[in-house]
């Protein structure tokens, strides 16, 4: 499947620097997960099992790849990828590619975001760690008026506690509003005694199947 005819070589060149791609596959009954991994493997790529907190599709298989060079060598490797994972039998349903917050062209201002695409939004992952008896329910609850969702790593599970993803998206603002968001958020964690493991600020600059979120993202 050739993607340079749907934007994503214009959005690479446009948005120069890092890059954090994810492929989405649709995985049959068939095709143990343990398969989907190996691949992952094979191809010194992430895998991710993502379960969301609601929404038409909750459970989501992708690969992911943090990668810094020009922007034709990261459309060469997505999709070279993109090829190799459905010639391995894997139904790619979604191409989304994130751009580094310092890369060129970000918008600074809220002023600077209006007018782009709806594939343009910044987003925010906060992966935390959570003890079983923790009441999720209760994080869910104080999230939602962050407008946070919530989701679960299949691959992680660390000793009494499992690994879940916070993500935030942001549309028509620029970096500076976002930043503040992120803080706010990040706040909020250390007055809920949750543990933070890792906080990421990402400018997503493609994003080929976004309805795949819907009812997620509400």
């Amino acid at each position: 499947m050739n993607y340079k005819d749907t934007g994503l070589y214009q959005a690479l060149k446009h948005y120069p620097g890092g890059y954090e791609y994810h492929l989405t596959v649709k995985i049959s009954e068939k095709q143990p997960l343990h398969e989907f991994e190996q691949f992952c493997e094979q191809h010194n790529i992430k895998a991710i099992v993502i379960y969301l907190d609601g929404g038409k599709t909750p459970h989501q298989p992708m690969a992911g790849r943090v990668i810094r060079c020009t922007p034709d060598e990261a459309f060469e490797e997505i999709t070279k990828t993109a090829k190799a994972m459905q010639q391995a039998g894997f139904a790619l349903i979604r191409v989304k590619v994130e751009a580094g917050v310092n890369n060129l062209n970000i918008p600074q201002q809220d002023s600077d975001a209006s007018g782009l695409s709806d594939s343009c939004y910044f987003e925010h992952h906060i992966k935390v760690a959570l003890p079983d008896s923790y009441p999720l329910s209760d994080l869910r609850q104080s999230m939602k008026a962050l407008d946070v969702h919530v989701s679960y790593n299949a691959f992680r599970k660390l000793n009494e506690h499992s690994e879940y993803f916070l993500t935030q998206r942001l549309y028509g603002v620029g970096k500076l509003t976002a930043t503040t968001r992120l803080d706010l958020l990040l706040q909020r964690l250390k007055e809920l005694e949750v543990k933070v493991i890792k906080s990421i600020q990402e400018f997503n600059i493609y994003d080929s199947k976004q309805e795949l979120d819907d009812g997620w993202m509400e």
